[in-house]
């Protein structure tokens, strides 16, 4: 399953195609390209990743991008706002958090084994849940198949958790003290 999302644009202005490559895996958030070439960013902050272009008089034109995962790609430009994906309905919300239930709920079941590992991997899952479940919701993907893509997920994220706090276990004295 492919999370890179690709969306096409054009700028009023400015010759070329651009597109905006978003990934949940992206830690910089997404990606420019104008005709293929990744552009370098100029700056990254709350305002989004910021992007200097120059315009057919010869001039440069700033672009700040935003978004990525559960915040719907907008390309805001001098002329305006371009929104690249749609928003989530309610219910998408609603499902784009089913991972970190699930998650929660075989936490509370099987116990919650070692505070702080327990308390990073909430956070992880969370964060987790959120960016790749809104990708993958956002894909043409039978709702049917998502609600169990998203459910593996949450396993798969209690399965790691549970991997790694045995490792830290033993190797802090004993298995036997992580479940007390």
């Amino acid at each position: 399953m492919n999370f890179t999302r690709k969306m096409n644009f054009k700028l009023d202005g400015i010759d070329g195609d651009f597109s905006v490559h978003s990934s949940p895996f992206y830690f910089s958030g997404v990606k420019l390209y104008q005709n293929g070439v990744l552009l370098s960013k100029t700056s990254s902050g709350f305002k989004g990743i910021t992007y200097t272009v120059k315009n057919n008089s010869g001039s440069f034109e700033i672009l700040s991008i935003k978004g990525n995962g559960f915040v719907p790609v907008t390309v805001q430009t001098q002329n305006g706002k371009i929104l690249l994906e749609r928003e989530l309905d309610g219910l998408e919300k609603v499902l784009s958090f089913l991972p970190f239930a699930i998650f929660g709920i075989l936490m509370f079941l099987f116990g919650g084994v070692g505070g702080i590992i327990g308390g990073f991997f909430i956070g992880l899952s969370i964060a987790l849940s959120l960016f790749i479940s809104s990708s993958l919701i956002r894909q043409d993907i039978n709702k049917g198949l998502l609600v169990i893509y998203l459910i593996l997920l949450g396993i798969i994220l209690y399965a790691i958790y549970f991997v790694v706090t045995i490792i830290f276990a033993l190797m802090m004295g004993g298995m036997i003290s992580a479940f007390i």
